[in-house]
């Protein structure tokens, strides 16, 4: 079971997530929601760290999760601006593929 806390463990890949998103929301026309978004990303794994995520939840409930609304869209919009966001794209794959290892929707 990975709570919150635990990504405070994989700095760098947060990080580099960070870096690719914010690129996509400068590409994407929102300046101001990229500026800090590391550091905002940061505060909330530390102030939830005792928490599991939503998607977490839907997971460990059979649920169906919100990847494909909101990294698969990401990524979409990342293809259609001719953007390459190669770790998120890795992410969500790899998401992807675990949900279908589970027997669970990706849709």
């Amino acid at each position: 079971a990975c709570r919150n806390g635990g990504l405070q463990q994989h700095h760098c890949e947060v990080a580099t997530l960070c870096a690719e998103l914010a690129e996509l929301l400068q590409r994407c026309g929102q300046p101001a929601a990229a500026d800090n978004l590391q550091e905002e990303v940061e505060r909330v794994i530390h102030a939830t760290a005792a928490n599991y995520s939503s998607m977490y939840q839907d997971v460990a409930n059979q649920r169906r999760t919100e990847i494909s609304y909101l990294l698969g869209h990401a990524c979409q919009v990342a293809t259609r601006h001719q953007l390459n966001l190669p770790h998120l794209k890795q992410l969500q794959q790899r998401l992807v593929a675990h949900l279908h290892s589970l027997g669970l929707p990706s849709d």
